[in-house]
């Protein structure tokens, strides 16, 4: 009897997860690191847009791209250039960058969360909406996709703000 129990516990938990993998084919791996990682901070509005207007001071020129450090979420006067420390996996909530794009556009993107190997997320300002880069994959802020740039045109938070997260998880 006590054999049956675990035998029945044994295949309880391969269904379970079997359907996680289902799942996370189906549903894409957000899902999946959706599941496993600390989810990313509530959006504030007036203190992300105050950083981007110290981020609009700071003058990048269109086709120029700045990488800061917010040391204090709300506080824009905190916003100062990244060291090599703050780039250490698991610990990079905090970095932003700055792209204006050779037509101008500005985009200002905020890491919030920072989940090492299970993959990073924040916000990101922008001029421009995003795009679809490959059938259901949509990027904003060009060429540090490989930083955060994934997003959905169903992930806006406010007017030229949207979620975003790592396209890859590593």
């Amino acid at each position: 009897m006590h054999r049956m129990r675990k035998g029945q516990l044994a295949a309880g938990c391969a269904v379970v997860a079997l359907l996680i993998a289902v799942g996370a084919v189906l549903f894409g791996i957000p899902l999946l690191h959706r599941l496993i990682a600390k989810p990313n901070i509530t959006f504030n509005g007036p203190c992300m847009n105050a950083v981007v207007e110290r981020a609009k001071a700071q003058g990048v020129r269109p086709g120029g791209r700045l990488e800061l450090r917010l040391g204090k979420p709300c506080d824009p006067r905190s916003l100062r250039p990244r060291r090599p420390e703050d780039n250490e996996r698991g610990k990079e909530a905090g970095n932003v960058w700055i792209l204006r794009a050779e037509t101008g556009q500005l985009t200002v993107i905020f890491e919030t969360v920072d989940n090492g190997h299970a993959g990073r997320g924040g916000y990101v300002y922008s001029e421009s909406p995003p795009e679809e880069v490959e059938k259901g994959r949509y990027e904003v802020g060009g060429e540090v996709s490989d930083y955060l740039g994934c997003t959905d045109p169903g992930h806006q938070v406010a007017d030229r703000w949207w979620e975003v997260w790592n396209c890859d998880m590593d």
